[in-house]
């Protein structure tokens, strides 16, 4: 049997599935989205109002911000596999924190996506998606890091509660000198060399890449990648410019 057409079983199984309570007040079961042949996987914690409603995943505020987080990475939703923990809404009250039962009930339609797609990649998209992986670990310890398991690779990922950068600016974030008029507010002592270096090192030197998303005065989330392949040892100096 071919990927899609045990993604396409598996999805119906999920649709009839009645392991738990939510059966009862769901309006759609959400199974997930994307083609069977990617590489990564991106895993949220249930599905919202929205989702409930189309039964597609990351359609609402969340989604949102995840098409954002594409776009500025240069991928495209369909070159990833979008899922959660659970497939249905936990309700009531509307966007609780699943019970222990719930994500045990759902559980094994998870790793059956897992093993039928298997993905080389995951981005945990927060506290709960990380503890189903690692339930002994502290997120804060892994925040925004590449973790490998099983030969596989990890990233979580997770908002911070900083400044944020004013929208008007954040295409000159990663300019020599240059700090956003809200940080330079409330902190006069920083350079501005810091987000240039980072940018310089990761790109120049490895071929990784670094990108964020931001809202104003909210906070931003920096994410970057690092070839584990490939590299070159390379020595000497280079001028800044």
């Amino acid at each position: 049997m071919n990927k899609a057409i045990a993604i396409q079983k598996l999805n119906q199984e999920i649709r009839n599935c009645k392991k738990c309570p939510l059966w009862k007040t769901r309006k759609n079961t959400v199974s997930g989205e994307g083609s069977a042949d990617v590489k990564i996987m991106f895993l949220g914690v249930a599905p919202g109002v929205e989702e409930d409603k189309t039964g597609k995943p990351f359609v609402g505020r969340a989604g949102q911000f995840l098409n954002q987080l594409l776009k500025i990475a240069e991928a495209k939703r369909e070159e990833i596999f979008i899922t959660s923990i659970l497939k249905c809404l936990p309700q009531p009250p509307i966007n609780r924190k699943p019970k222990k039962e719930e994500i045990e009930a759902c559980l094994p339609y998870l790793k059956k996506q897992i093993e039928i797609i298997n993905p080389q990649k995951f981005i945990l998209l927060g506290e709960v998606a990380f503890s189903v992986f690692f339930p002994k670990k502290e997120l804060s310890s892994f925040r925004g890091k590449w973790i490998k398991k099983d030969k596989k690779e990890i990233l979580v990922s997770v908002e911070d509660n900083g400044y944020g950068i004013p929208k008007k600016q954040q295409d000159s974030i990663f300019t020599k000198m240059f700090r956003a008029d809200n940080v330079k507010l409330r902190d006069t002592t920083g350079t501005g060399l810091g987000l240039y270096l980072v940018k310089s090192i990761i790109e120049q030197s490895t071929g990784g890449k670094v990108w964020f998303v931001s809202k104003e005065n909210k906070g931003t989330t920096f994410y970057f990648t690092i070839p584990l392949k490939g590299m070159v040892k390379k020595e000497g100096s280079k001028a800044l410019t």
